[in-house]
Protein backbone atom coordinates (compact mmCIF):
# COMPACT_ATOMS: atom_id res chain seq x y z
CA UNK A 1 0.00 0.00 0.00
CA UNK A 2 1.27 3.43 -1.18
CA UNK A 3 2.77 5.76 2.08
CA UNK A 4 2.28 9.30 1.17
CA UNK A 5 4.99 11.68 3.21
CA UNK A 6 3.11 15.03 3.40
CA UNK A 7 6.39 17.84 2.98
CA UNK A 8 6.39 20.87 5.39
CA UNK A 9 8.81 23.34 4.82
CA UNK A 10 11.51 24.65 7.42
CA UNK A 11 11.57 27.97 8.17
CA UNK A 12 14.37 28.74 6.44
CA UNK A 13 12.41 27.79 2.84
CA UNK A 14 9.24 30.29 3.97
CA UNK A 15 11.48 33.09 3.95
CA UNK A 16 12.85 32.11 0.89
CA UNK A 17 9.61 31.78 -0.42
CA UNK A 18 7.83 34.55 1.28
CA UNK A 19 10.46 36.54 -0.44
CA UNK A 20 9.44 35.68 -3.81
CA UNK A 21 5.68 36.36 -2.97
CA UNK A 22 5.23 32.28 -2.89
CA UNK A 23 2.16 31.29 -0.80
CA UNK A 24 2.22 28.03 1.16
CA UNK A 25 -0.70 26.26 2.66
CA UNK A 26 -0.16 26.78 6.12
CA UNK A 27 -1.31 22.90 6.91
CA UNK A 28 -2.91 20.01 4.78
CA UNK A 29 -3.82 17.00 5.80
CA UNK A 30 -2.77 13.82 4.62
CA UNK A 31 -6.19 13.02 3.17
CA UNK A 32 -6.34 16.46 1.27
CA UNK A 33 -2.69 15.74 0.18
CA UNK A 34 -3.47 12.26 -1.03
CA UNK A 35 -6.36 13.68 -3.54
CA UNK A 36 -4.34 16.11 -5.08
CA UNK A 37 -1.47 13.44 -5.55
CA UNK A 38 -4.03 11.47 -7.15
CA UNK A 39 -5.57 14.14 -8.96
CA UNK A 40 -2.30 15.27 -10.53
CA UNK A 41 -1.44 11.52 -11.19
CA UNK A 42 -4.95 11.43 -12.98
CA UNK A 43 -4.27 14.54 -15.28
CA UNK A 44 -1.08 13.22 -16.47
CA UNK A 45 -0.57 9.87 -18.61
CA UNK A 46 3.72 10.06 -19.44
CA UNK A 47 6.45 10.03 -16.17
CA UNK A 48 9.75 9.06 -16.18
CA UNK A 49 10.74 6.12 -14.62
CA UNK A 50 14.49 5.79 -12.80
CA UNK A 51 15.84 2.25 -12.28
CA UNK A 52 19.57 1.26 -11.68
CA UNK A 53 21.65 -1.74 -11.52
CA UNK A 54 25.04 -1.27 -10.46
CA UNK A 55 26.16 1.75 -10.56
CA UNK A 56 24.42 1.99 -14.08
CA UNK A 57 20.94 4.50 -13.91
CA UNK A 58 18.72 4.68 -16.37
CA UNK A 59 15.10 6.63 -17.38
CA UNK A 60 12.44 5.67 -19.30
CA UNK A 61 9.68 7.71 -20.25
CA UNK A 62 6.38 5.21 -20.17
CA UNK A 63 3.00 5.35 -20.10
CA UNK A 64 1.00 4.65 -16.76
CA UNK A 65 -2.49 4.76 -15.53
CA UNK A 66 -3.08 5.27 -11.44
CA UNK A 67 -5.51 3.83 -9.20
CA UNK A 68 -4.99 6.29 -6.23
CA UNK A 69 -1.71 6.70 -5.59
CA UNK A 70 -0.81 3.19 -7.10
CA UNK A 71 1.30 3.62 -10.68
CA UNK A 72 0.59 0.81 -13.35
CA UNK A 73 2.93 1.12 -16.22
CA UNK A 74 2.48 -1.28 -19.09
CA UNK A 75 6.10 -2.42 -20.89
CA UNK A 76 7.49 -4.58 -23.70
CA UNK A 77 10.49 -5.28 -21.19
CA UNK A 78 13.47 -3.97 -21.67
CA UNK A 79 16.65 -3.12 -19.64
CA UNK A 80 14.31 -1.37 -16.80
CA UNK A 81 13.04 -4.97 -16.06
CA UNK A 82 16.48 -5.78 -16.27
CA UNK A 83 17.63 -3.61 -13.97
CA UNK A 84 14.42 -4.27 -11.46
CA UNK A 85 15.66 -7.86 -11.05
CA UNK A 86 18.58 -6.71 -9.29
CA UNK A 87 17.58 -3.80 -7.26
CA UNK A 88 13.47 -3.01 -7.20
CA UNK A 89 13.93 0.51 -5.91
CA UNK A 90 13.00 2.85 -8.19
CA UNK A 91 11.98 6.91 -8.63
CA UNK A 92 9.66 8.87 -10.96
CA UNK A 93 8.50 12.05 -11.96
CA UNK A 94 6.15 13.94 -14.05
CA UNK A 95 6.06 17.94 -14.61
CA UNK A 96 4.27 19.73 -16.11
CA UNK A 97 5.25 22.60 -19.09
CA UNK A 98 7.56 24.93 -17.74
CA UNK A 99 8.30 28.45 -18.76
CA UNK A 100 10.64 30.02 -16.67
CA UNK A 101 11.43 33.42 -18.31
CA UNK A 102 8.04 33.78 -17.87
CA UNK A 103 7.29 32.47 -13.96
CA UNK A 104 10.78 31.11 -12.66
CA UNK A 105 8.66 29.97 -9.58
CA UNK A 106 6.14 28.45 -11.92
CA UNK A 107 7.29 24.95 -12.34
CA UNK A 108 4.71 21.91 -11.50
CA UNK A 109 5.42 18.40 -10.88
CA UNK A 110 5.79 15.64 -8.83
CA UNK A 111 8.84 13.12 -7.59
CA UNK A 112 8.19 9.64 -6.02
CA UNK A 113 10.50 6.97 -4.80
CA UNK A 114 9.47 3.57 -3.85
CA UNK A 115 9.68 0.05 -4.73
CA UNK A 116 8.15 -1.58 -7.90
CA UNK A 117 6.27 -4.91 -8.15
CA UNK A 118 6.50 -6.99 -11.72
CA UNK A 119 3.70 -8.57 -12.89
CA UNK A 120 2.78 -10.70 -16.29
CA UNK A 121 -0.37 -9.84 -18.39
CA UNK A 122 -1.83 -13.30 -16.28
CA UNK A 123 -0.74 -12.52 -12.84
CA UNK A 124 -3.72 -11.45 -10.78
CA UNK A 125 -2.44 -8.26 -9.03
CA UNK A 126 -4.41 -7.49 -6.17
Amino acid sequence: MPKLIVPHANERQKEVFKKFNITLLDSISETEFEEEVSNYLGSHNVLHLATCRGSEPRSTPLEYFNNGLTVYIFSEGGGKFANLRENGNVCYSIADPYEPEKNYFGAIGLQVWGVASTFKRNDNPE
